[in-house]
């Protein structure tokens, strides 16, 4: 996978510590992801965690919708597995690879491979559209923000802004 990466291995400061961890929170909740360890795969995570294989993480990746390394950190930041099974998940990961893994389990495999699309919250939307409509950033910096997501800006360019465009230059070298 594209963005799936052994972080044991990656120098991480305090700030992406804290994005992974949040991200963990978000999308593997500590009760959700016990109730389905317990119930689907079928293991007591707290009396036998190393009982997990890198096909159980499979599983989490695709009931989560998360990557494997996520899907280990949150394991270990729950002390559900320790750092030496941490390494053996990675090592059996490599040996495998990710695709082999999904193959093994019939998994849905659109998780190895990045997204081919962008999506702007509406919500993103309307505050960049507010921030230029309420003169609080410049048409120019809307319009690079907008184009990252395929939007031409011109639609909510002021009549103002427009004028200044328009204008013929007084600068005449």
């Amino acid at each position: 996978m594209k963005g799936d990466f052994d972080l044991g291995s990656v120098n991480r400061d305090i700030s992406e510590k804290r994005a992974y961890y949040f991200a963990g929170c978000l999308l593997m909740p500590k009760t959700t992801l016990l109730e389905y360890m317990n119930f689907e795969l079928r293991k007591d995570p707290v009396n036998n965690p190393e009982r997990l294989k890198g096909l159980n993480i499979v599983r989490i990746q695709t009931e989560f919708s998360t990557s494997y390394s996520a899907a280990l950190t949150r394991l270990k930041e729950l002390g559900l597995i320790n750092r030496f099974h941490e390494r053996r998940l990675y090592d059996e990961q490599k040996m495998y690879s990710s695709a082999r893994l999904f193959e093994m389990i019939n998994a849905d495999e659109r998780l190895l491979k990045p997204a081919e699309e962008i999506r702007m919250p509406a919500r993103f939307l309307e505050y960049a559209i507010g921030n230029y409509e309420n003169g609080y950033v410049p048409f120019s910096r809307l319009s690079k923000a907008l184009s990252l997501v395929g939007i031409d800006a011109s639609v909510f360019k002021k009549d103002v802004d427009k004028r200044e465009t328009d204008a013929p230059s007084d600068d005449h070298s």
